[in-house]
Parts: C-alpha cells; sequence; structure tokens
C-alpha cells in the first residue's frame, strides 16, 4: 500500500512555520571609546558622513549627493539607491530605519556607558525569524549590526577620530645633555639652529655618544618670547658647563604621535594629543617633547617630520 504523502507535508508546513516565526534579538557591541564621544558621534546627524561606510563613500565622492534633513524627532540622511532615518526614542535610544537597494532594515539601539566612562556598549535590538537568524549565523552577514561595527571601526581608530595615530609606549629613563635658551618668538627656528650646532659642538668637545634622536620643547615666556630647550640623549653624566645643562627624563608611558606637514600646521597634532589625554583621563607628567629623526625645519611653511612624545600617568 502506497504511503500518504500528508504526513510529510504537514511536517514540512510546520517546520517552514516555525523557520518564518519572528523573533526579539539583541546583541551587544563593546566599543573601546569614551562614552561621551560616542554619544556625540551617534546623536548627531552630520557624524554619520564620518563612519557610516555606505554614507562616507558617497560623501567623499560627492558630497552634495548627501542630502541631510532634520526634525524634532531626529534626522534623514538621503544618498543614491538608499537612506537612513534616525529617531531619537530618548536621550540614549534611537531608531534607526535603513534602507538600501528597496531592502530595509529596522532595529533600535541604546549607548550605555561602563562605570569609568572609558568604554561603551551600543544594545542592539532588532525582529528576525529563525531563518534570516541562522543564515545571518552561517554567512556572516550580520545586516542588523552592520552598522555600529562602522561605528566600533571608526571610534576605535584613533587615525580616522582624532586625525593622529596615537600609541602609547614606554619611554626608557634617558640622560640628556640640554641647551636652553629664551628668544624671540618669531626668532625661534634661526635660534634653533644656531642651538643645535652648540649642542652638538659640546657632544663633540666631551667625547659624549648621542643614544637617540634630537628633541626640542617649547614653553612661552611673555606675549612675544618662548624658552626653547633642546636636548640631545648621550651614554653618560655629564657636569653642566659652558651654558649645557645635564637633565635626566625619567622611565614612564608616553603617548606617541607622527607628524607629517607644514610646520606651522603642528597644532593641529598637539591638540589631538591632548583631546586624547583629555578623554582617556591621562595626566600630564612633563611638557610634550618634538622629536626629530632629521633635519630640524628652517622655516614655518617648511614640510616637516617629527614625533610628538607626551609623557602621561
Amino acid at each position: 500500500m502506497r504511503r500518504k504523502p500528508l504526513p510529510i507535508l504537514i511536517v514540512f508546513i510546520v517546520l517552514a512555520a516555525i523557520l518564518l516565526i519572528p523573533f526579539d534579538k539583541e546583541d551587544v557591541i563593546k566599543i573601546n571609546a569614551p562614552y561621551f564621544n560616542c554619544y556625540q558621534q551617534l546623536t548627531n546627524q552630520q557624524n554619520w558622513e564620518k563612519w557610516q561606510s555606505d554614507i562616507n563613500v558617497i560623501y567623499h565622492t560627492d558630497s552634495s549627493l548627501c542630502k541631510l534633513t532634520t526634525s524634532a524627532k531626529g534626522f534623514k540622511i538621503l544618498i543614491p539607491d538608499g537612506s537612513f532615518i534616525v529617531e531619537k526614542l530618548s536621550s540614549t535610544n534611537l531608531a534607526v530605519k535603513k534602507n538600501k537597494h528597496n531592502k530595509e532594515i529596522s532595529y533600535n539601539c541604546a549607548i550605555i556607558p561602563d562605570t569609568s566612562g572609558l568604554s561603551t556598549s551600543v544594545l542592539i535590538s532588532y525582529t528576525t525569524s529563525v531563518i534570516k537568524y541562522v543564515f545571518s549565523e552561517l554567512t556572516g552577514n550580520k545586516s542588523h549590526q552592520a552598522d555600529m561595527y562602522d561605528f566600533k571601526k571608526y571610534m576605535e581608530d584613533t587615525k580616522a577620530y582624532y586625525g593622529y595615530y596615537i600609541k602609547t609606549d614606554f619611554l626608557t629613563r634617558k640622560k640628556i645633555v640640554v641647551n636652553r635658551k629664551t628668544v624671540l618668538t618669531k626668532d625661534v627656528l634661526t635660534e634653533a639652529a644656531a642651538m643645535e650646532k652648540e649642542i652638538y659642538h659640546y657632544i663633540i668637545q666631551k667625547d659624549l655618544k648621542q643614544t637617540a634622536s634630537l628633541m626640542l620643547q617649547y614653553a612661552a615666556k611673555g606675549l612675544d618670547s618662548t624658552q626653547v630647550m633642546m636636548g640631545i640623549p648621550v651614554n653618560k653624566a655629564v657636569k653642566p658647563e659652558q651654558g649645557i645643562l645635564y637633565m635626566e627624563i625619567p622611565a614612564g608611558n608616553a603617548l606617541m604621535a607622527d607628524f607629517n606637514g607644514m610646520y606651522s600646521d603642528k597644532q593641529k597634532v598637539y591638540a589631538a594629543v591632548e583631546k586624547y589625554v583629555q578623554d582617556r583621563h591621562f595626566h600630564k607628567k612633563i611638557a610634550p617633547l618634538e622629536v626629530f629623526d632629521g633635519a630640524l625645519p628652517s622655516n614655518a611653511d617648511e614640510v616637516t617630520i617629527f614625533r610628538i612624545v607626551y609623557p602621561v600617568f
């Protein structure tokens, strides 16, 4: 006797129905960035062009193709073949509706600080189905989390967020000979060139060996003057003489960032590191140092490469 296909059909229908049953899902993405910075980036519509990959590509190709409108509830960003509607549900909760190539994705996200405020969690909640969830796990195509992964990448990349690659390193103890002078601010670079000749002459005269790159440190003195401290690490301690001082830089942690541009623009890297210090709750140990592997600039408009070293604790 032939088996009836009805039971198999019923099982298939039930299984298909189970796979299509919607359910609510929550995911948490932890971001190694301060809460206040994350909050500003997510809630300010003009910041989405910096980190959301679809918007970012269009904006940097032709910014006029990104159309931004705001309302009391939130904002809307239109790009070719897509749109983003962000509604502020509360001060820390957003509802996002993304449409790309006529495919719509909706999710809510809550911005949650850790106890120190130095890292942030974003709780993503959305509705999916069993079959969609299984497919996303198997393929790694997690469309609901994609925006926040873009966001995490941006916030944790110091080059993207601050404009410079900033790292924490350990600064070893250094013995340094120092040439210190207070000069007119307008003559800083001319005077620095003369100071460099003096300090290298001293090193040769005293049979010292240079152990690391030349360092410069500046301090404002009055309205029109600057104290210039030029130091060169050497192999042994010496007694101060001939206007040359002996100092030591203690070992400890330091922030470092490389600058490559016109010397007149160097305040950009200073500002970036200062903001990083504030965001991470570091404390300045001494004034920042400019470390030169190559030549010192002869004028403010000369393209110069140096590393800013910012001792902290």
